[in-house]
Order: structure tokens, then C-alpha cells, then sequence
């Protein structure tokens, strides 16, 4: 690794080696199977619903979040291609997840119901500002530098990393400046990354 990019191995490692329990405030949790963003296949995730947030993690209570996603202004669809499951549809993407059993299958339901019935109302934009395609997305480790050297860029307040499909939304305040886009394009590409703006 360069120079550079060891001044961000700290902030990559902020969850390592700690239980995210330490770190997140948990209201439902547990072993969902998740359909890939941009692959057909179904893999097991640690998933963690905190607040408006939702993580999945390959591991339960250990390591960096492999992606996530918020349920604001999400709902709960139908998924009939495979049993027990369902999806969550939020602004950008419906993620469809499946479980063990029906009665597991309700819980979830609930839990998500609850946790969309319980944020619907707060102040977070509806979507992105801007969706970036992010290539090397390829580890936690990976996933924690790119979120750093992205939210440190002026007018954003929030980022989205979903490494299975390969992409970062931004959130701004009230809109992104017209220079954070392609700065976010520049810094990612600095550490390493291949980076291109895909919606904005």
C-alpha cells in the first residue's frame, strides 16, 4: 500500500476485532440468505437492523459491514421465486432476502414493518444524490477506506456502500455541491479504486 493510503488504514479498521453490539444500537438481528446486487446468487448475511439502517455482515458480531442500505420510505414486496422470502424495496434498489421458515419469515417482516413504520417520517432524503459504480470493493477493509475518504468531502452527509453491487451512494444536506461527485470520482481513484459517476 502506498503513503496515502495507510493515513486511512485507521479509519478502515474502526470496527475490526470489536462486536458491532459495542458500536450500534441493535433492534433486530439474525441469519438472512440475500440476493446479490448484480449476480443472481443467494448468500448467507448476518443481518442488523439499527434505527432507520440496516447492515449485513458475512460474519455474526464481528467485522466491517459488507454493505447496507436505509428504510426510509422503504416497504415490503412480494418475492414468489423462492420460499420464505420476500423484499425490501427502498428508493434505489429492492433487496430480496429469504429465510429458514415461515414463522421466521414473519418475524423479519415484522421487524423490517416496524423499523420503516418507525423512521418514515425523519428527516433523510428519499434517494441518493449520486450513485457511483466503485470497482475493488473487495474486502471490509476495502469498503471501510472508500466510505472514508468519501463522506470526508464537503456537503455530504451521508454514504450507502453496497460492496456486492459495486456501488456508493451519496447523500447531501440539501443536495450535493456540483464539485463533490466528480472530487468523490477523484479521491476513490487515488486510493485505488476505479470509480465513475452513474447517476447523479
Amino acid at each position: 500500500r502506498n503513503s496515502r493510503d495507510h493515513r486511512l488504514w485507521p479509519m478502515a479498521s474502526q470496527y475490526q476485532g470489536k462486536p458491532y453490539s459495542d458500536v450500534l444500537t441493535i433492534d433486530y438481528e439474525g441469519w438472512l440468505i440475500k440476493q446479490g446486487g448484480k449476480r443472481s446468487s443467494w448468500k448467507k448475511r448476518w443481518f442488523v437492523l439499527s434505527g432507520r439502517d440496516v447492515l449485513y455482515f458475512a460474519k455474526n458480531n464481528e467485522g466491517l459491514a459488507l454493505g447496507g442500505f436505509s428504510v426510509f420510505n422503504a416497504r415490503i414486496v412480494a418475492y414468489t421465486e423462492r420460499e420464505f422470502a420476500f423484499g425490501v424495496a427502498t428508493s434505489g434498489r429492492t433487496y430480496n432476502v429469504a429465510c429458514a421458515s415461515k414463522s421466521e419469515m414473519d418475524q423479519w417482516v415484522q421487524a423490517f414493518q416496524t423499523a420503516i413504520a418507525g423512521h418514515s417520517g425523519a428527516p433523510e432524503p428519499s434517494g441518493p444524490d449520486a450513485v457511483l459504480s466503485v470497482l475493488g470493493l473487495a474486502s471490509p477493509q476495502c469498503v471501510a477506506v472508500a466510505e472514508s475518504v468519501v463522506r470526508a468531502l464537503p456537503g455530504v452527509a451521508k454514504v450507502v456502500v453496497d460492496a456486492e453491487a459495486s456501488s456508493i451512494q451519496l447523500f447531501g444536506h440539501d443536495g450535493l455541491p456540483s464539485a463533490t461527485v466528480p472530487a468523490a470520482v477523484e479521491v476513490l481513484e487515488d486510493a485505488g479504486f476505479i470509480a465513475a459517476a452513474v447517476e447523479a
